[in-house]
């Protein structure tokens, strides 16, 4: 916090006070000015919305941030659609922060090397980028995982991803080298269960 306080020769005074702001923990700055003087004092409170930055992901040549008002920011390359602009190669790359759609509900993400995980407030998944499953089309916007609603965490590999709920891990994508832990190396386009939930 700040507090700054001017004084006269006439024992005016004025204060400046402000609890700061913790990154990643509030959204609002409070500043309180107050003037007071021997007839009394006056006081003027003012809040001012600061967006924090709360996660940064690094995929193979692009980036994705995760702002305090729910927000999805990308850049770098977008070969694969994995910037989210509802294309791939056009433009080839973004070099500004662009937003991923308009939702404000994202509580996290994660990168793979063309490929992007986020999972909302209401405890869905969504995707978009290149899969690293053969024959797959790139999803050039967010697209729901599923039908789950319980997940509640997520973290993308190279081109094989991975959520959790509760009591499950699942995964999906690419499983050439057995990666995904289901007992072959075949791929999968859906979140497949890995091994029993350990009660």
């Amino acid at each position: 916090g700040t507090s700054v306080s001017l004084n006269n020769a006439n024992t005016a005074k004025a204060t400046f006070t402000s609890p700061g702001l913790t990154p990643g923990t509030s959204d609002t700055l409070v500043f309180t000015l107050t003037i007071s003087d021997a007839s009394g004092s006056l006081s003027k409170t003012v809040s001012v919305t600061v967006l924090t930055w709360k996660q940064v992901r690094i995929g193979e040549q692009h980036m994705i941030a995760l702002r305090s008002d729910g927000t999805i920011w990308a850049w770098g390359t977008n070969g694969f659609g994995q910037i989210g602009q509802g294309n791939n190669n056009t433009p080839s790359y973004r070099n500004v922060f662009t937003q991923v759609g308009t939702d404000t509900d994202w509580v996290e993400i994660s990168a793979g090397s063309f490929y992007n995980l986020a999972r909302k407030s209401d405890g869905t998944i969504w995707e978009w980028g290149r899969s690293g499953i053969n024959g797959a089309p790139d999803l050039t916007t967010p697209t729901k995982v599923g039908t789950g609603n319980s997940w509640t965490s997520i973290e993308a590999g190279l081109d094989s991803y991975f959520a959790l709920t509760t009591s499950t891990l699942s995964g999906w994508g690419n499983n050439a080298s057995d990666q995904l832990g289901l007992g072959n190396a075949a791929a999968s386009e859906i979140t497949s269960q890995i091994g029993r939930a350990h009660v």
